[in-house]
């Protein structure tokens, strides 16, 4: 068959009130105000290193961006940002919440 185009009509009938699914749509983020957040800090050792984990973070991207930039620079360390937590490179837990509650987040007791 080298060279002809096999016409595979596999699938549903659109036709018989099937729709297509546009999964682009993102679910919808709910946006908190800074002091209405309830953050846990916490840490993990990968491959051998502490990572802090601080989140979960309900504020646009952009501002998260500039949260991890702040934080990054104020510690002089490296980090970065996963499903709306932020990963900061060392064993930082105090000082991560001490610069937190300075920009005016809770944390959970």
């Amino acid at each position: 068959m080298k060279g002809k185009k096999i016409d595979l009509n596999i699938g549903a009938n659109f036709d018989e009130g099937w729709q297509l699914v546009d999964e682009s749509i993102k679910e919808v983020k709910k946006i908190l105000e800074k002091n209405k957040h309830s953050l846990t800090i916490k840490k993990e050792k990968r491959k051998g290193k502490i990572v802090t984990i601080v989140g979960e973070f309900f504020i646009e991207q952009k501002e998260l961006k500039k949260l991890v930039k702040y934080l990054k620079s104020s510690l002089s360390t490296g980090g970065t940002i996963k499903d709306n937590f932020i990963e900061i490179q060392g064993d930082l837990q105090d000082s991560i919440k001490n610069l937190l509650i300075q920009k005016g987040f809770k944390f959970k007791r």
